[in-house]
């Protein structure tokens, strides 16, 4: 397989342990941040997570649903053998477990409080607990202008790979984060689908290397980095640190506690400064392979504060793009083209779905 991003931009941070003794009685299950529905592939994505409660350990947890509190009806349900999948891999020997979830519902429906339930195996019997009813953040999501020009592009991004952005909790002061919970890396190809016009390990050589990176919108350059330099190859890039993953970045301040934050940019491409304004479609930087990456490609994100990993990532929109196909496959990256039978063709403003190739309006 082509692995574009089963890496993260950024590389994970494990918590320390505890020695503090256990209360006797389980903490229920929480929804630590509010589901955000967000219009995506014709309906309202909503991704959060379930973390199980302080004392059920993984091994005893059999089942967890998520529950529409006004009707009782079960949106979801994962049994013990779906729960593998769906489990953080940053908590293996803590006793709370986090677990990823992701709702389709009908554009038409009104959200309604959730509530999280676990089932666990506790003295040779099965409880239940619930977490108090949760409200939808029902916040409008930022809208943004094409990162990017022309295309093909690829949306590279899936919930389900467990080293995606989506998986990627960090810890700063204490605090859990995913500032990649919807994060997209944008990958060039061409209309056969390859990713390189040539020597597939040289980074240069990669198609879209050196596109220019545009601003999403009217706002201020709140923090930036250049001067990080690139690896000669793609297969001798080195491993990163967190502070050092993204690379070349540019964060724009776009609205009140919103953030769109641009990775992996070229070294020396970056045309802004910090405090300077800049308007919509300007170009800011060009698209590179800064930091950690396993390919060229432009990283964006949406966050409440500026930092690439110090904050919490936020659903956003995207204008002016066109849906020409998908890889259901990802394996199929850089060698052979998208399947294009499903194309949706131009698209109202929504957050991209998974791996669809889309073109940008100039």
């Amino acid at each position: 397989m082509n692995s574009w991003l089963m890496l993260p931009s950024c590389a994970l941070i494990a918590i320390a342990g505890s020695n503090a003794r256990a209360p006797e009685s389980p903490a229920g299950p929480s929804i630590p941040f509010l589901p955000r529905p967000v219009a995506s592939d014709g309906a309202q994505l909503v991704a959060f997570e379930v973390v199980s409660g302080t004392t059920i350990g993984f091994k005893k947890v059999v089942e967890v649903s998520i529950i529409d509190k006004r009707t009782g009806a079960i949106l979801v349900r994962y049994d013990r053998s779906q729960l593998q999948a769906r489990l953080s891999e940053h908590l293996p020997s803590a006793k709370s477990q986090r677990f990823y979830f992701e709702l389709n519902l009908r554009v038409d429906v009104a959200p309604q409080d959730l509530i999280a339930s676990v089932r666990y195996l506790s003295g040779g019997g099965i409880h239940e607990l619930r977490s108090p009813p949760v409200p939808f953040d029902t916040t409008a999501p930022v809208e943004l202008g094409p990162p990017l020009r022309g295309g093909p592009w690829v949306a590279v991004h899936h919930p389900s790979w467990p080293r995606g952005h989506r998986r990627v909790v960090l810890v700063q002061g204490g605090v859990e984060r995913i500032p990649g919970r919807y994060a997209v890396d944008w990958v060039g190809v061409d209309a056969e689908g390859r990713t390189t016009t040539g020597d597939a390990d040289r980074p240069g050589d990669a198609v879209g290397y050196g596109a220019e990176v545009l601003a999403g919108a009217d706002g201020r350059v709140e923090d930036m980095r250049d001067g990080v330099l690139e690896s000669d190859s793609i297969t001798g890039n080195p491993a990163k640190s967190p502070a050092e993953g993204s690379g070349n970045y540019v964060a724009l301040r776009i609205g009140p506690k919103r953030y769109a934050i641009y990775e992996h940019l070229k070294p020396g491409s970056i045309r802004v400064r910090r405090g300077e304004r800049v308007k919509t479609g300007q170009v800011i930087a060009r698209l590179g392979f800064t930091g950690s990456s396993t390919g060229p490609h432009l990283h964006l994100h949406v966050a409440d504060c500026a930092s690439p990993i110090a904050c919490e990532g936020v659903p956003f929109l995207i204008r002016g793009m066109t849906e020409r196909g998908r890889y259901s496959d990802l394996g199929n990256l850089g060698v052979h083209a998208w399947n294009k039978a499903a194309a949706r063709g131009k698209l109202r403003p929504e957050w991209p779905g998974y791996n669809v190739v889309i073109s940008f309006e100039d």
